[in-house]
């Protein structure tokens, strides 16, 4: 099973996927960067849930170890799995401007999170 540092560089090199599709500034790619959002998200609450040897095998899994060991990020890690789900699912994308005020918000908060859950244990 993958570490917490292994979980962190992938969660970084998503979070770099998804700020480079945004900076190209082509809206027809959005729904990437949403994608990309959701799976960086995941390695960042898949560290912290390896810190407490939580290795999750489903979405569903994934969720009762967030409201089990990291509550905090359960609302916006469902915002973006929700909005993710609408991107690849529902067509639907997002504008530079509500991906900032929206999943942008929700993964810095995420990545700030288990930034101090990871550094305090």
């Amino acid at each position: 099973m993958p570490g917490s540092a292994d979980h962190v560089a992938k969660a970084e090199h998503n979070e770099s996927f998804a700020a480079w599709l945004l900076a190209a500034r082509k809206p027809e790619y959005h729904d990437w960067v949403l994608v990309g959002s959701f799976y960086a998200a995941v390695h960042w609450v898949e560290a912290v849930l390896a810190r407490h040897h939580h290795h999750s095998a489903s979405h569903a899994d994934r969720a009762d170890g967030i409201r089990r060991h990291f509550r905090v990020c359960y609302g916006p890690y469902r915002y973006l799995k929700d909005v993710s789900m609408s991107a690849r699912y529902a067509c639907k994308t997002v504008s530079t401007g509500n991906y900032d005020r929206g999943a942008g918000r929700c993964l810095r908060e995420i990545r700030r999170q288990a930034r101090t859950a990871l550094e305090s244990r």
